[in-house]
């Protein structure tokens, strides 16, 4: 095991690469529409699921970073998960429900929230119930929220017995909670959940502990680039994707531990990464907006998609700093090590 600074910041500028590859996306998808040619290159505008899994990579790392360095309070564990995540979440909640109020009150009609939707959202159910699910990125939460419950398991795992039993321990999870919904909610699609994310988490772990040395950090990259490729090259399940997909994230960071100084050190993409978490939550909600306005400015498509990325950016740093920063300094009072987490730019003991 190689000894590696406590603060990588290559993994926030990851982390704002992907939020605003998915804000990208999905500017694309309210100014171009979701359905993608083949052979259109901006099919390429058509994956932001994908940079989910890059944050889940980097999430199981960061936190594996600590768990294995100072242990894992299980109670302080889950309180400071629920401080940062849920607060930012139900704001952008808030706002979300609100936006959808407006919309129907603008076109006259008298609309309250069905009670299924709010127990649906406030109990982070959005993806078991997508047609109830209030903004697109809240899926994602959803499943992450839920994955917090599994990862004191998984280090348990992996510190007495080692990486074979932390990989079997994640599918096994994965095959039963696949099992568990497909019997419950039999309509969901295959990905609406993605169990299999439990993997990808594990994959994280793995990689904060293991730390490959630079040949072995190339070979992995050099090799799941290749899976990567050949996985959307035959058009391959998204299991074996997302798979694929985490697998060249966590080889990623693994060669970048010793190149660190790339674009992804950049201070402009650290700074985003910083606060990627209220990007990502509360893109979608400046998006409509702006696609709704712009109905009325007959602007070419193009123009309104660069309108919505530079808004949705703008917002989303306002939303930062009323929503989701207050919480990051509360923690920061209290913590002896800086943790990297999904969208979050400090590390914490857990």
């Amino acid at each position: 095991m190689h000894t590696q600074p406590t603060r990588l910041a290559f993994l926030d500028g990851i982390r704002g690469v992907c939020a605003l590859y998915v804000v990208v996306c999905h500017s694309y998808t309210f100014t171009h529409g979701a359905v993608f040619d083949a052979n259109d290159p901006a099919i390429a505008f058509s994956d932001g699921h994908f940079a989910v899994d890059v944050f889940l990579i980097v999430s199981g790392y960061g936190l594996g970073l600590s768990a294995l360095k100072h242990g894992m309070n299980q109670s302080r564990f889950f309180a400071r998960r629920a401080r940062r995540i849920l607060p930012p979440y139900y704001a952008a909640l808030a706002i979300a429900l609100a936006l959808i109020w407006l919309q129907f009150k603008t076109a006259g009609i008298d609309w309250v929230p069905d009670p299924k939707q709010l127990l649906a959202n406030l109990l982070l159910l959005n993806d078991l119930y997508p047609d109830l699910n209030a903004s697109f990125p809240f899926w994602s939460v959803a499943v992450e929220w839920r994955l917090y419950f599994l990862f004191p398991l998984l280090v348990f795992v992996f510190k007495r017995w080692g990486t074979a039993a932390l990989f079997a321990c994640a599918a096994v999870l994965a095959v039963l909670m696949q099992a568990a919904i497909a019997t419950l909610f039999p309509h969901l699609a295959l990905d609406g959940s993605c169990p299999w994310y439990v993997v990808l988490l594990a994959m994280g772990l793995w990689g904060a502990y293991c730390q490959p040395d630079r040949l072995l950090a190339k070979l992995m990259l050099i090799g799941s680039t290749g899976l990567v490729v050949a996985g959307f090259g035959t058009h391959a399940g998204v299991v074996f994707c997302d798979l694929a997909v985490g697998g060249f994230a966590v080889s990623a960071i693994a060669w970048l531990r010793y190149h660190p100084k790339t674009v992804l050190s950049s201070s402009l993409l650290v700074f985003v990464g910083s606060w990627s978490y209220s990007l990502y939550l509360s893109h979608v909600t400046t998006l409509y907006v702006v696609a709704a306005i712009s109905k009325h400015w007959h602007w070419p498509p193009l123009a309104i998609f660069w309108l919505g990325i530079v808004t949705a950016v703008v917002a989303a740093y306002g939303f930062y700093g009323l929503f989701e920063r207050p919480f990051q300094v509360r923690s920061m009072k209290n913590s002896s090590f800086g943790l990297t987490q999904i969208g979050k730019p400090r590390s914490e003991s857990l």
